[in-house]
């Protein structure tokens, strides 16, 4: 296994549906089913571009098979 920063030429559709499936399996009874299957594929695509955003990633055998992600407080309170 291998952890690295997110790079340019890395899949943000196989990163983005990392995070959908997360979602689905971890809020599963705590949000409405309708929410989560109506999550759309590529939800969070825009996102890992942000500068101001930092991703890792997991590869397994070079499959991206987690993802995280930091940045600075955003609130404001703590900056």
């Amino acid at each position: 296994m291998e952890i690295r920063p997110l790079s340019k030429t890395d899949d943000r559709y196989a990163v983005s549906r990392v995070y959908e499936e997360s979602w689905k399996k971890a809020y599963k009874d705590i949000m409405p089913q309708s929410y989560l299957d109506g999550i759309p594929p590529g939800k969070w695509v825009e996102a890992l571009d942000n500068p101001e955003w930092h991703s890792l990633i997991m590869l397994d055998g070079g499959q991206i098979i987690g993802t995280a992600a930091y940045c600075a407080s955003r609130f404001s309170a703590l900056r």
